[in-house]
Formats: C-alpha cells, structure tokens, sequence
C-alpha cells in the first residue's frame, strides 16, 4: 500500500467532514407554492318579509302578500264572536262515592326468585359450606405477617365472606354463591402462601 502525504490525508478528512455535515440536518430549499383557492358559491338569495308597522285588529282578515316566494309563517287562525249559549238546567249533585276502607298493612312486594324452593336449601347448605371454609382459612392466617397488598386481599376475602352472610339473610342466593366462592378461592390463596 502506498502511503499518503499527510497534507493530502488531512485535506481528504475536512472534505468529508464538510460534505457528511451538509447532509446531517434537512433544510428547506425552497418555500412551498400555495395551494389554489377555494371556489366559495354564492349565497342563495333570501326572500324576506317586512313586517307591518300596526298589527292588524282581531276579528279582521289579512290578505296574502302578493309575491312569488312561498310564505313560511303560518297563517293565523280566524278569530270569530263567541255565540250566546243557552243557560244550561242546573245538574243534580254527584251521588256521593262510597269509600273504599284501605287495607290495614299494605300487600308486600313478591321477592323473585332465581332459584326453586326445592333447591334453595341445598344451594343454602352449599354456600354456609363455602362460607365456613373461607373463615377456617383467614383465621389460620397471621394478619401481622402480611404485606400491604396481601392485607388488602385478605380484608377483601372477609368483606366478601360478610356480604355473602347479608346476601343469604335477604334471600339472594345467586349473589351469595358468587360471593361465597370468591371469598373461599382467595382465602385458600392467602393460606397456601
């Protein structure tokens, strides 16, 4: 390999560092043309009425406007004279209503139910089961050995097992089993840790 005169290699490094520093930041050379204008139509022609100065008496007819344009408004509606009536015989007073005596407590609303009385004991049972073995599994947990979040799972679990016991007092067994089985899956969570 040749070797290079140094005034020709330090020449050959400013010209590339020249030509790589034109090329590292993006500039515009020209301004960009405008865009055309917009072709704007021209507004529609509006008809519009002038309003008489002194309204017109009741009782009186107003002829239509004689132009070519369809009136929006609506026209008013013909005022005539009320008509003497003939005075109407005196009717005889209503005949007294007889009082319907109100029922002494009133009818309480029928609770609905999901599940058939047949069942509803078993599923009871089931759900006390459930319930049971989640409090078995949070009262063989020491709450003071607990991080932050695991405290906050076990208060969950317990606020779950109370709900559940609400749910079964107000006859929702459905909400209860829900309840039930999320307290026992995370108590057995909490006691497997």
């Amino acid at each position: 390999m040749a070797k290079l005169h140094p005034t020709l290699a330090v020449c050959a490094a400013v010209a590339v560092s020249l030509a790589a520093g034109g090329c590292s930041r993006l500039s515009a050379r020209t301004a960009p043309a405008p865009p055309p204008p917009l072709n704007v139509p021209a507004p529609p022609p509006r008809a519009v009425e002038t309003a008489d100065a002194e309204p017109p008496s009741p009782g009186t007819l107003v002829d239509a406007p004689a132009s070519s344009a369809p009136s929006t408004r609506r026209p008013t509606p013909r005022v005539e004279a009320p008509k003497a009536e003939p005075p109407k015989p005196a009717e005889p007073p209503p005949a007294p209503v007889a009082e319907v005596p109100l029922p002494a407590e009133p009818p309480k609303a029928a609770t609905l139910q999901t599940t058939p009385p047949e069942r509803e004991a078993v599923l009871e049972q089931e759900i006390r089961g459930k319930l049971a073995q989640a409090l078995k599994n949070l009262n063989g947990i020491d709450y003071k050995k607990l991080s932050i979040e695991t405290q906050q799972q076990y208060d969950q679990a317990k606020s779950f097992a109370t709900r559940a016991e609400e749910a079964i007092r107000a006859k929702n067994l459905v909400f209860a089993q829900t309840l039930a089985e999320n307290a026992e899956k995370m108590s057995a969570q909490l006691a497997g840790r």
